[in-house]
C-alpha cells in the first residue's frame, strides 16, 4: 500500500489566490455600479499601476536577483499577492466609473500573472 500523500500547501495557496480574481469578478457583476463619465479618466490612471504590480509578479519568477535569499515559498507568495492585486485594481475602477471593460482588462493582466506565477518549483516529484 503506499503512504498516503499530503496536500501540497503551494498549490492550494495558488489554487485560493487564483479563486480571488474570480471573486473580484463576481462581485463587480453582482454588484454593477452606476456608469459615472467623469470618472472614467481617474479608473484609466489605474492601467499603470495594475500593469506594474502584474509585472513585477511575473518579473519576480524571471529575475531571482530582484530579492536575493528569499525562500522559494515567500517568493512565490509575493509574487501571488502582486498578481491578486492587479485584479483588485480592476474591481476598484469598476467601482468608480460603473465601466466594466476596466475590470475586465485589469483582471486579465492578474490572472496572466497568477497562471505565470504556478508553482512549479514546489511540487512533489511525480512518482512512475
Amino acid at each position: 500500500m503506499p503512504p498516503a500523500s499530503r496536500p501540497n500547501p503551494a498549490l492550494i495557496i495558488w489554487i485560493a489566490m487564483g479563486s480571488s480574481h474570480l471573486l473580484f469578478l463576481g462581485l463587480g457583476a453582482m454588484l454593477a455600479p452606476a456608469a459615472n463619465p467623469d470618472a472614467v479618466a481617474t479608473a484609466q490612471v489605474f492601467a499603470l499601476p495594475a500593469m506594474m504590480t502584474a509585472s513585477a509578479s511575473i518579473a519576480l519568477g524571471v529575475i531571482p536577483a530582484l530579492l536575493p535569499g528569499t525562500p522559494p515559498f515567500t517568493r512565490n507568495i509575493l509574487r501571488w499577492a502582486l498578481a491578486e492585486s492587479a485584479s483588485l485594481f480592476g474591481l476598484v475602477a469598476l467601482m468608480m466609473c460603473g465601466e466594466a471593460v476596466y475590470q475586465y482588462a485589469y483582471a486579465l493582466f492578474g490572472m496572466i500573472a497568477w497562471a505565470v506565477a504556478f508553482p512549479k518549483d514546489d511540487l512533489p516529484p511525480v512518482a512512475g
